[in-house]
């Protein structure tokens, strides 16, 4: 799964002009999401629903993390699973409905 936050890092530094201080931010809240699957025994981020991707965003919340912190959470999540369908890496991109 690193691989593959990885090549998503590379795309929005060289495809979409993205400042590294972005590409950064969303680097690290891809880790934490994937620490968190793996702590949830999820193996591909296709196997994660988005009942799994509130529950990872409640417990950045109960952690302490501002608001602003957890919508940029989402939004890179987001971001990532569009990229992850559009190149045909997974078959549905689960946040479709979800409200930043």
């Amino acid at each position: 799964m690193n691989r593959l936050i990885e090549q998503f890092l590379d795309y929005l530094a060289l495809e979409r002009g993205l400042r590294e201080n972005t590409t950064e931010a969303y680097g690290n809240d891809l880790e934490s999401f994937n620490t968190f699957l793996l702590r949830q025994k999820i193996a591909t981020f296709n196997d994660a629903t988005r009942k799994d991707i509130l529950h990872f965003l409640m417990e950045e919340k109960e952690r302490g993390l501002a608001t602003s912190t957890l919508s940029r959470r989402l939004v890179a999540i987001k971001v990532f699973y569009r990229y992850l369908v559009q190149e045909g890496l997974i078959s549905e991109n689960i946040t479709e409905a979800m409200d930043s």
